[in-house]
């Protein structure tokens, strides 16, 4: 977090006569000041330029986790989608994931893959469960995934009729797009 202090009307600041105070008991000094806090909480931050204290400033630090999550996402009826979240904690804030994949399944864990049966679109729910900041505390973040259906196909079989029997002559099959 970086802190800075704009001239007043009675003293210009300068690296040498600015200090940063905080209330964890850090002192900084110069015009401006990057801090990095070791554990979550509310905290002070006030500016002295020579003589005279700046109002002091209050500060939290939230020690929840940051997720980002996946873009969202198009996927072809039975193909298999595996869904991971960037989680960021660096509290090491005890938690747990759960996922509402929107079709009905469940599942747990920081990652998923799952197969939608049906084309349509989904809202994927995933789900963080923080366990110091209270029981059944959780917040969450989703994503859309739409499922196109499979394309439509006609079976072609060469030749055109078929002898069963000894002959060895070569039967073809063949998939094609039905055409419209």
């Amino acid at each position: 977090m970086e802190f800075k202090l704009s001239n007043t009307k009675k003293i210009t600041p300068t690296a040498e006569n600015t200090e940063w105070y905080f209330s964890d008991g850090t002192v900084i000094k110069g015009l401006s000041a990057t801090k990095s806090f070791d554990q979550a909480g509310n905290y002070q931050v006030q500016a002295k330029c020579g003589d005279l204290w700046s109002l002091a400033r209050k500060i939290t630090i939230d020690d929840l986790p940051v997720v980002k999550m996946p873009d969202d996402q198009l996927i072809d009826l039975g193909q298999t989608i595996k869904l991971i979240p960037a989680v960021s904690n660096p509290f090491n804030v005890p938690i747990a994931f759960d996922w509402d994949l929107g079709d009905g399944e469940k599942a747990e864990g920081l990652s998923v893959e799952h197969g939608y049966k049906q084309a349509g679109e989904f809202t994927a729910v995933f789900r963080v469960w923080y366990k110091n900041v209270g029981f059944g505390q959780s917040k969450d973040y989703s994503i859309k995934i739409k499922v196109l259906p499979a394309p439509e196909v006609e079976i072609k079989v060469s030749p055109d009729e078929l002898y069963v029997g000894g002959a060895r002559d070569a039967v073809s099959f063949e998939a094609v797009p039905k055409s419209y």
